[in-house]
């Protein structure tokens, strides 16, 4: 559960050093002005991304992905990346008063998460902690996420016996890289080791 409220109902987040992005928002918005549903009414994650250059196959990691990745590491919430055309617009103000969200967290209700609880600003402090990292320790952040998020992916295939072995694997593996020292995961048996 995304909380947002009616005082702060976006956040800038601080582009990451290797991408093409001059600005990046984060907001609660409507799914496309076109679809009268529940869910449009409630809401979505929305990412407004300003680049420098065209979104393209060979940028779209370090523009779109890796945020993606955080926004699902701070959420713990899965993904469904969609995009829409967005026409006749020239700067964000005037998109999220189109796309903006009507229904916000009403603090009076005391069911649910904790209102304290704000996942999508954390996406923010993660960008900014992020690109303070030295470039040694941003590659082995970037690359235990990736792996991580692969784990929470697998969680959503309808085996549970390879679901469970796969995440396991996945998520030890993306502890072990972010270790001074990584070791194997599970090493091999060596003529050292006796045989029961």
């Amino acid at each position: 559960m995304n909380i947002y409220n009616n005082e702060k109902p976006y956040y800038e987040i601080m582009p990451l050093r290797d991408s093409n992005i001059k600005r990046a928002i984060i907001f609660c918005g409507k799914i496309s002005k076109k679809i009268n549903c529940p869910q449009n009414m409630l809401g979505s994650t929305s990412l407004y991304l300003e680049t420098y250059e065209v979104i393209n196959e060979n940028n779209y990691f370090t523009n779109v992905q890796r945020l993606l990745n955080l926004i699902w590491l701070s959420t713990d919430l899965p993904i469904d990346y969609q995009t829409e055309e967005m026409e006749g617009y020239d700067d964000f103000e005037k998109i999220y008063n189109d796309y903006k969200c009507e229904m916000f967290c009403d603090p009076n209700i005391i069911q649910g998460y904790p209102i304290t609880r704000n996942p999508i600003f954390r996406v923010t402090n993660y960008c900014y902690l992020i690109n303070k990292l030295s470039d040694k320790d941003f590659e082995k952040f970037d690359n235990a996420l990736n792996t991580y998020i692969w784990a929470q992916e697998i969680t959503r295939l309808p085996n549970y016996h390879l679901k469970y072995t796969l995440y396991m694997t996945l998520y030890l593996s993306s502890i072990n890289q972010l270790a001074d020292d990584p070791q194997p995961i599970c090493g091999s048996l060596g003529d050292s080791v006796p045989y029961l």
